[in-house]
């Protein structure tokens, strides 16, 4: 049996979609049951499924420990994410301790393979190109320390006979709630802007892809192997802002073009923003940073090891996300 926590995020519902399909016996933890059958309305009748409504947060250890029997994978996707306005005690709380909490109820049940999806947040932020598995991990924020700290306490208090880390770009897709969703938003009402003209690459990976390659990596591992494996996964080429955002522009079908502006000039701008707007400032030298600085990854490491993985055409997995978020209102 396999267990996804967090099966109603964005990775859970498709790590979820993949195992369903195959018929795979599954315990799937929650916090909001009805949320998941609306998400998946029969799946509950199915034999093969076992839901768990549980805040892992205020999980006990003994509620881990009935989480965890009989299971031998644990794919554990839930965590505290995309909530600026968290503290840092939150994060360590939700992302660490709940973790923490698990992995020995894993560890007390003999789980034999254990799959972290970690995040690419631990390398830093800033400038990253083709930044690779040896990277030395430099998390400035609570998200990625938090994350860190959990891949650390894998490898150093954990027995599992296989413990696969993977730590993905961004993430998008249907139920996505973070920076995608901001930036369809951004271009569907106009708000949006190339900077330097967009020229800053990414590294992305679409969610149903994510979970794909999940799979696919279990069945290729062998859990007597007593290995430790850590794993950036993006799609492997990089892509620009500006050829990103033009093609959302495109699936929008919107007719207008988006300018370009120097990112001196909207640095200036960014700085008297924040001293007039404070946190209600839509642009901060922080979310400039972001948006004109090249961040991507090496994934050598995964396609080595899986060989040829098929990713879903960009404009493909853009529109799914759109209609997702259309029909839910979001967009």
């Amino acid at each position: 049996m396999i267990l996804i926590t967090g099966a109603n995020g964005l990775i859970g519902r498709a790590l979820v979609a993949q195992y369903l399909t195959a018929e795979t016996p599954l315990r799937l933890q929650v916090r909001d049951r009805a949320k998941l059958q609306k998400l998946f309305p029969d799946i509950e009748k199915q034999k093969q499924i076992q839901v768990v409504e549980l805040d892992l947060g205020e999980a006990s250890e003994a509620d881990c420990v009935a989480l965890s029997a009989a299971c031998k994978t644990i794919i554990h996707t839930a965590a505290l994410v995309h909530q600026p306005q968290a503290k840092p005690q939150e994060y360590e709380r939700l992302n660490f301790e709940a973790s923490a909490k698990l992995f020995q109820a894993a560890k007390k049940n003999a789980v034999k393979q254990i799959v972290f999806i970690s995040t690419i947040a631990v390398y830093g932020s800033g400038s990253l190109r083709n930044v690779s598995e040896e990277h030395k991990p430099a998390p400035d924020t609570p998200y990625g320390m938090s994350k860190l700290k959990c891949e650390t306490y894998l490898r150093h208090e954990l027995s599992a006979p296989l413990i696969m880390i993977f730590r993905p770009a961004l993430v998008f897709g249907e139920g996505d709630r973070g920076n995608m969703l901001s930036l369809l938003k951004q271009i569907k009402s106009g708000k949006y802007f190339h900077i330097d003209g967009g020229q800053a690459l990414k590294s992305l990976i679409y969610a149903d892809d994510l979970a794909k390659a999940i799979k696919v990596s279990l069945e290729k591992q062998k859990s007597d192997e007593g290995c430790y494996q850590t794993f950036n996964i993006a799609n492997p080429q990089p892509i620009s802002m500006y050829e990103l955002s033009e093609s959302i522009n495109l699936l929008l079908r919107r007719k207008k073009r988006m300018l370009s502006f120097p990112a001196s000039l909207m640095r200036m701008a960014a700085s008297i923003g924040v001293r007039l707007l404070g946190s209600r400032c839509p642009l901060t030298p922080d979310r400039l940073d972001k948006l004109t600085q090249s961040t991507y990854v090496a994934v050598d490491k995964l396609q080595n090891e899986l060989g040829a993985l098929s990713f879903t055409p960009l404009k493909q997995s853009l529109q799914a996300e759109i209609d997702w978020a259309t029909k839910e209102k979001l967009l």
